[in-house]
């Protein structure tokens, strides 16, 4: 399911500008579909007056490619063996298709030698993938499930993949090293494969189950969450209306340990420019994401040297490349417990200032990055800044000393301010 772009029009500037004696573009072709990572564009010009200095390609009024006419062309000097410069009049370059836009449009222009800009034409495509428009035989969706000795929770997750409305699914429990009892639990359901790896972190587990499964989409379910009946519907039929996406992605709600209902308001953020949204927040929740295949193409995976943050780090890295869709349909529970609750607040502190750190360049190249990069580092110290400071003090107060110097030196070198608190207060 590579990413493609199908060329949906490829236009001559019409009438022939004056200052032309004949132009085209040769390549690429309507209707023609190639990979999306780049697109080459070829063809000829001919001036009747100065000569063609080079030839630009321009995207929303940038230019992202000059070349000279750097292509003999000995077809166009047969037909206009009378014009000056006829066998050296063909160009031919490469241009990024990038950045996660639906839609692409090209104008491509001669530069001559007076400075005159002349169009020479226009090529016009959109993201498309190779499993096409329409779902067929690849409607497959594939649920991987991570589990690490969360055994009390997983047969709920699992049932709540087994019942929903849309039923082309195949389930993948991949146990990361759990000491309970999480393989007799996944035993206990006819055809939810189960895999076995040592303890090597929810990343691991989850790019593991990729590789084990088939389907053309994916989703990533925690063992102790639970989607809602309509979730993969919710997802196929946004894949269906927005073709072109790399993720489509709905709303979320929380519940309690024993997974009743806690009362929360369902807020959709308002986004202008999602990769400086989520520069300055992670507000996509995993489970509540469904995945084109194709996204993880290239070694695309979610990185385990990360003891947080690897989808936050996935989603930046995707919607610099890819179009994505919120369908705004709620379709996942996240079950807040005490495990998830007490989690080492040093490790995921330095882990989401890692995730931003890697994004920071391209934060930089974008109009409010840099203000969102800054947003989101503060939003990360001072969110987990206060529980790593809490978490010392219990370390101190059991005298696990190593524990509160590490987590110490974690403020000192990330959060020094939240240290100084911590030393004052005692």
């Amino acid at each position: 399911m590579t990413s493609l772009v199908q060329i949906t029009d490829v236009t001559l500037a019409e009438p022939i500008p004056e200052a032309l004696v004949g132009r085209h573009i040769d390549h690429p072709r309507r209707e023609s579909r190639i990979e999306a990572h780049e697109l080459d564009i070829a063809g000829w010009v001919l001036s009747g007056g100065p000569p063609v200095r080079s030839v630009e390609v321009v995207h929303e009024g940038s230019v992202i490619r000059r070349v000279p006419l750097n292509w003999t062309r000995h077809d166009i000097a047969d037909a206009f063996g009378h014009v000056q410069g006829a066998a050296q009049s063909g160009f031919r370059t490469t241009v990024p298709f990038g950045g996660g836009a639906a839609e692409l449009e090209l104008d491509v222009r001669a530069v001559l030698t007076d400075g005159r800009r002349v169009p020479i034409g226009t090529v016009r495509g959109r993201r498309a993938w190779r499993d096409g428009d329409a779902l067929g035989n690849d409607g497959l969706v594939s649920v991987v499930i991570p589990c690490r000795n969360q055994a009390h929770f997983l047969a709920d997750a699992i049932q709540s993949v087994i019942s929903q409305s849309y039923s082309d699914h195949e389930i993948v429990v991949v146990d990361d090293g759990s000491t309970d009892n999480t393989g007799a639990v996944a035993a206990q359901f006819p055809g939810v494969r189960y895999l076995y790896q040592e303890h090597l972190g929810a990343p691991a587990a989850r790019n593991a189950g990729m590789r084990n499964t088939t389907g053309a989409f994916l989703v990533f379910l925690d063992a102790d969450d639970r989607l809602l009946p309509d979730a993969l519907r919710a997802g196929i039929d946004a894949f269906l209306a927005h073709p072109e996406s790399g993720f489509v992605w709905g709303l979320w709600r929380p519940i309690a340990s024993d997974g009743s209902s806690i009362p929360a308001s369902e807020t959709r953020p308002v986004v202008d420019d999602l990769f400086t949204a989520l520069l300055r927040q992670c507000f996509l929740t995993i489970g509540a994401v469904m995945f084109r295949r194709g996204v993880f193409e290239g070694g695309r995976t979610f990185d385990p040297s990360l003891d947080a943050g690897d989808d936050w780090d996935l989603y930046l890295t995707s919607v610099r490349e890819f179009p994505v869709h919120c369908h705004g349909t709620t379709v996942f529970e996240y079950r807040r417990h005490g495990r998830n609750m007490t989690r080492d607040a040093a490790k995921i502190l330095t882990s989401e200032l890692r995730v931003l750190r890697r994004h920071r360049r391209a934060a930089s190249a974008v109009a409010g990055g840099r203000q969102a990069y800054r947003a989101g580092r503060r939003l990360a110290r001072e969110y987990h800044g206060p529980r790593v400071v809490e978490q010392i003090r219990a370390a101190v107060r059991q005298r696990h000393w190593r524990v509160a110097c590490r987590r110490g030196f974690v403020l000192l070198r990330h959060h020094p301010r939240a240290l100084v608190s911590l030393l004052r207060r005692g």
